[in-house]
């Protein structure tokens, strides 16, 4: 234990004050000496993650996904990369223990996110640049993204956060669905089945025309021919995705 002076001239006093009594005093700011030391340390060595609403943050090296493998499959933010810090298996443990013990499943849950980061570092992130910038998120960018953020943080990297998370991520999707089709004037192209309507818009997008195949969204070819040979339906969150996407990289003008 040891304890720091400052000199009088680097700590800031509020104006005199006058008590009961009528004599007037001097109180230091309510930061001591010793604290505001430290934080000027903190600021030096003490790297956070940034807070950021967009998920779709243009100076971001890459997207980081931290939720479960499942809930990763079901929906997330278009080419982001998945590095759960819990598994599918370890999340129901510490949901399940959460409901019985919050404490015990708050020591769980972090011993097992400190081993799978520590893995994670070393399989996936070792050997990221200096300027590396993830935005990293997770259900609600609580707990999961922050573990990671934390610590990629301490090691240099400038690191985001996404704010509120996935759940920021489908406000935008929700919000971009209303608003974006109103800026398009859309053609339908339409046919009997078999008559190679997708043959034709795969054609169209090669010489540069904007489109939007919604059968290729739903990897499904409608009608009575179904899935995609070899594919799974997306989810409806997966869809929705998809066309915002989409839509985001039209030019309106054209």
């Amino acid at each position: 234990m040891f304890r720091t002076i400052l000199p009088s001239s680097r700590v800031k006093r509020c104006p005199p004050l006058v008590a009961p009594d009528g004599k007037t005093f001097d109180l230091l700011q309510k930061i001591s000496a010793q604290t505001l030391f430290w934080n000027m340390c903190r600021q030096k060595h003490y790297r956070l993650p940034q807070q950021t609403p967009d998920p779709f943050l243009p100076i971001a090296s890459e997207v980081l996904d931290v939720r479960t493998p499942a809930e990763f499959a079901e929906d997330h933010v278009p080419g982001a990369r998945n590095l759960p810090v819990l598994s599918n298996q370890e999340r129901v443990k510490v949901g399940t223990l959460y409901n019985e013990d919050r404490f015990a499943a708050r020591k769980l849950g972090a011993a097992l996110i400190s081993a799978n980061i520590g893995s994670m570092i070393q399989d996936d992130l070792i050997d990221k640049p200096k300027d590396y910038s993830p935005l990293v998120y997770c259900w609600r960018g609580g707990q999961r993204s922050g573990s990671l953020g934390i610590i990629l943080s301490q090691i240099g990297f400038k690191v985001y956060l996404l704010e509120g998370g996935y759940r920021t991520y489908r406000q935008t999707v929700a919000r971009d669905l209303q608003e974006l089709p109103a800026k398009f004037k859309f053609l339908m192209l339409s046919g009997m089945t078999g008559v190679g309507k997708t043959y034709l818009l795969h054609r169209l997008q090669e010489q540069g025309e904007q489109v939007l195949d919604l059968e290729g969204a739903a990897r499904h070819k409608g009608s009575i021919l179904g899935l995609w040979a070899g594919e799974t339906q997306p989810s409806q969150k997966a869809f929705e995705s998809s066309l915002r996407n989409s839509l985001a990289q039209f030019n309106p003008s054209r």
